[in-house]
């Protein structure tokens, strides 16, 4: 959110969400503040605004909240953010499935191996061992 919004538009949502909250609560458990100024002022703001939805959810009267819609769609996150995100999971998955190769390979390996001593063991040829158990 903080790449996509301004101060002022997150300090505007914040005091209408308070506002609102006031007609369905009598007190918030948690005081926010009416104006944050300084360095990390939308982190502030938005910590104020995600206190308010806990309050609001420990109330369990988070349901009671108006639907809230924007007003610039232009603002909002693109798709392209979500399709990032998708590319990072995929990502993984790749690295996942390489590492499950790696997985299948070592325990071919190892059973190899095994086979290989037991027929030792019953004097057998590996080969012949492995044809015959």
């Amino acid at each position: 959110m903080l790449e996509f919004y301004s101060a002022d538009d997150i300090h505007e949502a914040k005091e209408t969400l308070v506002n609102i909250v006031s007609t369905l609560s009598d007190k918030l458990t948690t005081k926010v503040r009416d104006s944050r100024d300084g360095d990390g002022r939308i982190c502030r703001e938005l910590d104020d605004i995600f206190t308010v939805i806990n309050d609001l959810d420990e109330k369990l009267i988070l349901d009671k909240l108006p639907l809230f819609v924007s007003d610039s769609p232009e603002k909002m996150p693109s798709n392209q953010l979500i399709e990032g995100d998708v590319r990072a999971i995929m990502s993984k998955f790749s690295k996942m499935e390489f590492i499950v190769e790696q997985l299948q390979t070592t325990v071919n390996n190892s059973t190899a191996a095994i086979a290989d001593i037991a027929a030792t063991i019953h004097g057998q040829s590996p080969r012949s061992f492995s044809r015959t158990q």
